[in-house]
């Protein structure tokens, strides 16, 4: 339930429509919240999930990982 009190926060601190793709990965990395759940209650609330941005930030925390166990 962690997951869906830290979705509500950040949500309800968007400035326009987008819910930042990073933010996004947070729950996903943090509290094993699904994208396509985070896509759904954005939707609800009239805001779009930056998916680029999810997956950069992805990426990015596989590089990181990548290289501290290179």
């Amino acid at each position: 339930m962690k997951g869906i009190e830290k979705f509500k926060k950040t949500a309800q601190d968007v400035q326009g429509k987008i819910f930042r793709g990073q933010d996004a990965f947070i729950l996903w990395d943090t509290y094993g919240f699904p994208l396509d759940l985070t896509q759904l209650m954005a939707e609800e609330r009239g805001l779009a999930v930056d998916v680029e941005g999810f997956n950069i930030a992805m990426n990015e925390a596989r590089e990181r990982c990548h290289l501290s166990t290179a």
